[in-house]
C-alpha cells in the first residue's frame, strides 16, 4: 500500500514466550487481522534454525496503527516488569521513530510520534 508505513515490534525479554504472547494477542486483534506476522532472527553458523526475533505490522492510513497502539497497550497492562522496543518506518520517506515502551503511558507516546510522521496518511 503505497504511502504505508511498517511497524517492527521487539520483545526484549529472556525467553520465547513473551513474544509468542504478544504475537498472539495483536493477530487476534480485528483491525490487525492479516498485518502481523513473526520475523525471524539471522541464523547463526552454530544453530539448527533461526528463532523468531520479531514480530513486524504493516499499518498505514485506514486505523491500524490506533489498534496496534491500544493492543500493545493493554498487553503491556498485564505484564509487568517487561518492556518492548517500539520502531515505526516509512522507509519510502526516510522517517524512524523509536521507543522503548515499559508501559501502556509510553505507548500512547509512540502514538503521538508515529501519527505525526505518517500526518500524511491521516
Amino acid at each position: 500500500m503505497p504511502g504505508a508505513a511498517e511497524t517492527r515490534i521487539t520483545v526484549k525479554a529472556e525467553d520465547a514466550e513473551d513474544l509468542d504472547s504478544l504475537y498472539a494477542w495483536l493477530r487476534d486483534e480485528d483491525g490487525l487481522r492479516g498485518r502481523v506476522q513473526l520475523l525471524r532472527a539471522p541464523m547463526r553458523d552454530d544453530e539448527m534454525g533461526a528463532a523468531f526475533a520479531a514480530i513486524a505490522v504493516a499499518v498505514g492510513s485506514g486505523g491500524a496503527l490506533t489498534a496496534l497502539v491500544q493492543a500493545l497497550s493493554t498487553w503491556l497492562g498485564h505484564r509487568r516488569g517487561l518492556s518492548v522496543k517500539v520502531e515505526v518506518c516509512d522507509d519510502a520517506r526516510g522517517v524512524r521513530v523509536a521507543v522503548e515502551a515499559a508501559s501502556p503511558e509510553d505507548v500512547e507516546r509512540l502514538l503521538l510520534q508515529a501519527r505525526g510522521m505518517l500526518a500524511q496518511d491521516w
